[in-house]
């Protein structure tokens, strides 16, 4: 299991703009894929899957849908 973070996110939703605070994997805050705001990656442009931003799977293995992208540290 990959250590969480509490980060801010850009939201929206029915029209309402705010920020939300969301619990992400450390290691999604440190690829070089993540994109915020919305909360995606080159892996999962429709969204990263709950497994992979909660820590619960380490995205440095294959995952299902990931396109062969997987987690590479930003320089």
């Amino acid at each position: 299991m990959v250590k969480t973070k509490q980060t801010p996110v850009r939201a929206e939703s029915d029209g309402i703009i705010g920020d939300a605070v969301f619990e992400i994997s450390e290691r999604c805050l440190e690829c070089m894929h993540l994109r915020m705001p919305p909360l995606t990656c080159a892996a999962f442009i429709d969204g990263i899957p709950n497994e992979i931003l909660s820590g619960e799977f380490d995205h440095v293995e294959p995952f299902n849908g990931d396109n062969g992208i997987m987690f590479e540290k930003a320089k």
